[in-house]
């Protein structure tokens, strides 16, 4: 499953997260299409997120006190 932060997804991925989308539509009753873009939105962020992890670890620097700071930055991005 390939997922780009640009939105770019592999056809493995449009169809598993369709496919989530749908389920998780018929568990709140709100349509699917709604539940697709929230799993996109989380999708890409969990992407950059790893790749900023990454980046960091490749300086040398101690990403356990950035976590914080990301995961809270999610929480900004994704409500």
């Amino acid at each position: 499953m390939v997922i780009e932060t640009t939105g770019a997804l592999s056809e493995d991925a449009t169809s598993v997260l369709l496919l989530m989308a749908k389920a998780m539509a018929v568990r709140s009753g709100r349509a699917a299409k709604e539940e697709l873009q929230e799993l996109l939105q989380s999708a890409a962020v969990s992407v950059r997120r790893a790749n900023a992890r990454a980046c960091l670890r490749r300086r040398g620097e101690d990403v356990s006190s950035i976590g914080a700071a990301l995961l809270s930055a999610q929480d900004v991005l994704t409500t």
